[in-house]
């Protein structure tokens, strides 16, 4: 029985492997450029016992504890210093990649017929999403490992083969657990975005729970809920606790186990969740294609932006205490960027940098919004609403105008989510909201030019479109960790937020927000003409 389940086992993991030949790889090597490429840094931050000291302080900050994780330890070391710096955002992209890899070998070749056609020959049941666990389990060893060895293989002091192999185990077990989590969401949701959005939805809730939960009290057990804050409570280069990647692989595995029960008992092509029934007619928004978008966009643009609110909320909550934040160490100050030493030129800076990366954020739903149109052309939807006497213009013009509502209200809503925290945070309203509003407002050229970028992208070739992803991440790093990696200024400015104004810590600038706009409407102009020339897949 187990064999007829299991059938063709080895021929579908050899499918996969073949599929994503180019793919994975790339991804593992992001993943594990991010999780080594800065450790050599640290030691150059405190090069004398008494800077490690006033390192070690600096870690213990509210703010510098929401963004990255807690302080532990009886002393500092540069393991220690690393860990609580770079675990947590190594373990999201992790956490991203393995979603990404399960989603699009399930769900979607599912919804896409693919799936069907597969087991309509010799397969046995289990035999695909067996081999997809095989492929995932193999990745997240494979990230392990290397990143252990190539830990070690630095030879900084402080960080030893121990410490290594419970660091990089916390990276793989945290992957296992969101591989679970996005296959039991492909068996709950019947489409590839509704997976998705619980996916990704579920990796910011956890981001959210175990910044609230390290800020210690009552609140700590949310860290312990969240696989992240689990994750950093391994303490690699102090205790060393291996039962917390023990307790990361046995839920892993209790998810991948509801997976496969609940894979059995539902039908092909539909998921556990029921749809909900719609109207019987539509509304006059469905009349056009704009309004059809829409609709289809809605709670994908729901969530995100709740996300991008709570985001926001959970910055501003810790500037009550961002003074002594900015002038514990240098090091912060070149990551925010030191633009003055009186405590308001340093509040500025802080929420320049804070409310960029709430910035980046904000771009994933206002680029899904453009690209929702090749998801709708490789399913044929969109060949059948082209078939009458719609516009291929229209169609284009339309996600981008939507993407334009998008980012707009994306920073509306980052800007009060922000304010209304600080204030709380603060006991008064030492900050007006206009401040936030303004910063928010200076970010929306950057986030309209990923859009246009991506229109373009898909107007040309919709194979090229993953490189907005890649330009994202770049971003991100480039606003993480440009600022102490001493990166040169060219480099810098390919990322589009680096191009503008570090609002409020500088004077507004004219120039380089009309220029992004520019680029915006550019793009977006190349993207339609080149959608409209070129043949639907």
């Amino acid at each position: 029985m187990a064999s007829q389940t299991l059938a063709k086992c080895g021929q579908t993991l050899r499918f996969i492997l073949r599929l994503d030949r180019v793919w994975l790889p790339v991804w593992l090597v992001g993943c594990l450029v991010l999780a080594l490429a800065t450790l050599q840094l640290f030691p150059g931050f405190a090069q004398t016992e008494e800077e490690l000291t006033v390192f070690g302080e600096m870690l213990k900050n509210p703010a510098v504890v929401a963004m990255c994780g807690p302080a532990y330890g009886d002393g500092i070391t540069f393991g220690i210093m690393y860990t609580q710096m770079m675990l947590v955002w190594t373990a999201c992209l992790v956490g991203i990649m393995n979603v990404l890899l399960v989603l699009r070998h399930s769900r979607r070749d599912e919804e896409e017929g693919r799936t069907e056609l597969i087991r309509s020959l010799p397969v046995g049941k289990a035999s695909s999403l067996t081999a997809l666990l095989v492929v995932a389990t193999a990745s997240n060893l494979v990230i392990a490992l290397v990143t252990a060895a190539g830990l070690t293989a630095q030879g900084v002091e402080g960080v030893d083969l121990a410490g290594s192999l419970v660091y990089g185990a916390a990276l793989g077990g945290v992957g296992l657990v969101f591989a679970g989590l996005a296959m039991l969401f492909a068996q709950l949701a019947s489409t590839t975005r509704g997976a998705m959005a619980f996916s990704l939805g579920a990796l910011l809730v956890f981001y959210l729970m175990r910044a609230a939960g390290d800020m210690g009290g009552d609140a700590e057990v949310l860290s312990y809920l969240s696989p992240l804050g689990l994750a950093l409570r391994s303490f690699p280069y102090f205790d060393n606790n291996w039962l917390v990647v023990l307790a990361l692989v046995a839920v892993a595995a209790a998810l991948v186990v509801l997976s496969y029960v609940l894979s059995v008992r539902r039908d092909q092509g539909a998921g556990v969740l029921p749809q909900r029934r719609g109207r019987s007619r539509a509304g006059r928004l469905l009349n056009g294609q704009v309004g059809l978008y829409a609709r289809q966009l809605r709670w994908v643009v729901l969530a995100w932006a709740t996300g991008v609110l709570f985001c926001g909320a959970g910055y501003g909550s810790v500037f009550n205490d961002m003074e002594s934040f900015y002038n514990s160490n240098p090091m912060i100050q070149a990551l925010m960027g030191a633009t003055g030493t009186d405590s308001y030129s340093m509040m500025m800076s802080v929420i320049s940098t804070l409310m960029t990366i709430v910035a980046c954020i904000a771009v994933v739903p206002v680029v899904t919004c453009v690209l929702h149109l090749r998801a709708e052309e490789g399913k044929g939807r969109l060949e059948l609403v082209l078939s009458r006497k719609q516009s291929r213009v229209a169609a284009l013009v339309g996600s981008i105008g939507i993407a334009l509502f998008v980012a707009v209200l994306m920073q509306l809503v980052a800007a009060v989510g922000t304010w209304a925290a600080a204030t709380l945070a603060m006991g008064y309203d030492a900050i007006g909201i206009d401040v936030f509003l303004i910063t928010c407002i200076n970010h929306l050229p950057a986030l309209l030019l990923f859009a246009g970028l991506a229109a373009a992208l898909y107007g040309i070739a919709p194979r090229l479109t993953p490189l907005v992803w890649v330009l994202l991440v770049y971003s991100f790093m480039m606003i993480y960790l440009g600022g102490f990696l001493d990166v040169p200024q060219w480099a810098m400015d390919l990322a589009p937020f680096s191009l503008l104004a570090r609002y409020p810590a500088e004077e507004f600038e004219l120039v380089p927000f009309v220029g992004l706009l520019l680029g915006f409407v550019v793009l977006s102009a190349v993207g339609v003409v080149c959608f409209r020339r070129r043949d639907l897949r």
